[in-house]
């Protein structure tokens, strides 16, 4: 039944058919799939996160998007949709802080360093950052270089 729901929400998002998408997550939601199965609730979450999401509704939105995150933290997608709902709600520091993270599970992401730039999150490359799996209060300062070096003088 679960790859029914799976399959469904796929073609309907497929065909930009966002709310009936929005409508087999919901269902596959209240029959507990997100616990039985974390990576297809996340993909519920994420549905409901997009729906939100072109509908404007930006607090809404992150709120599910982070639901997706707690069940799949390596979902790049997910970070990136909370980071442009916060740019677009004008909170820089909260854009910056998960584009970030989009940087630390997808670095190749072109997207990320473009709206980091344009809003000015200071971003050079992503050694320059740290970051925890759990939410972007978390993020850390880079880690100095502890390596020693040895010489070979005098053996």
């Amino acid at each position: 039944m679960l790859i029914s729901y799976q399959m469904l929400i796929s073609c309907y998002s497929i065909q930009k058919q966002t709310s009936k998408a929005s409508e087999i997550a919901k269902l596959l939601l209240k029959r507990k799939f997100d616990e039985k199965s974390p990576k297809d609730g996340a993909m519920a979450y994420k549905i409901l996160g997009k729906e939100k999401f072109d509908a404007k509704d930006y607090k809404p939105a992150i709120e599910f998007f982070d639901k997706a995150i707690k069940l799949v933290p390596d979902d790049a997608q997910n970070y990136l949709f909370v980071a442009y709902a916060y740019q677009l709600l004008n909170e820089k520091d909260n854009a910056c802080k998960f584009y970030k993270l989009v940087l630390k599970y997808d670095p190749k992401n072109t997207d990320a360093p473009k709206n980091m730039k344009a809003i000015g999150c200071g971003w050079r490359n992503e050694n320059e950052i740290e970051v925890s799996n759990t939410k972007s209060d978390n993020i850390k300062k880079p880690k100095k270089n502890t390596k020693k070096t040895t010489s070979n003088k005098g053996r």
